[in-house]
């Protein structure tokens, strides 16, 4: 029996840019430091009760399980799972395998996320990043149908509210 993969949302694909950023230390979780050089999360959650406090010896124990998915999962409210997988799609630059588990909604996302990259680096100084991010717009409107309408709706809708504006 061939079980259907589940659809991921843009929330999902939310969280596994935010794990992708702090496991590569790019991204920062939100938290202050003590006088002896200690640092505490702003919200501690569930999962990080397991983890022993930070001392003199291990300064930054809690940060290091900030940076993990599970604890990336927990405070977007999913399972680490669905993060890890997302992730691992972005890693392989797996644009297939992206389009097969996120939704709708998400590749729109991920779309005018992409154009707005696109728009922004025009003048030929990023072509690494373009060159990186070029498969992302021939995976979507390549790819399907439902996408490439749910596209042409959502900038039929900004052409109207912008119409309507003036």
């Amino acid at each position: 029996m061939k079980t259907k993969k589940k659809k991921i949302g843009s929330e999902t694909l939310d969280a596994a840019l935010e794990y992708i950023g702090r496991r590569d230390r790019t991204v920062n979780p939100a938290g202050r430091f003590e006088r002896n050089g200690t640092w505490y999360p702003v919200e501690e959650l569930s999962c990080c009760a397991h983890i022993s406090p930070p001392c003199g010896r291990f300064p930054f124990s809690l940060m290091v399980h900030c940076r993990t998915a599970e604890h990336v999962a927990r405070e977007y409210g999913m399972s680490a799972k669905d993060v890890k997988s997302a992730a691992g799609a972005i890693d392989r630059r797996d644009f297939k395998r992206l389009f097969e588990i996120l939704s709708t909604k998400a590749l729109v996302d991920l779309y005018f996320f992409y154009e707005r990259i696109n728009n922004a680096y025009k003048k030929g100084h990023q072509q690494g990043l373009e060159s990186m991010l070029s498969p992302i717009p021939a995976a979507l409107t390549d790819g399907s149908a439902t996408v490439r309408k749910a596209v042409a709706k959502v900038k039929l809708e900004q052409r109207l509210d912008a119409a309507t504006a003036q």
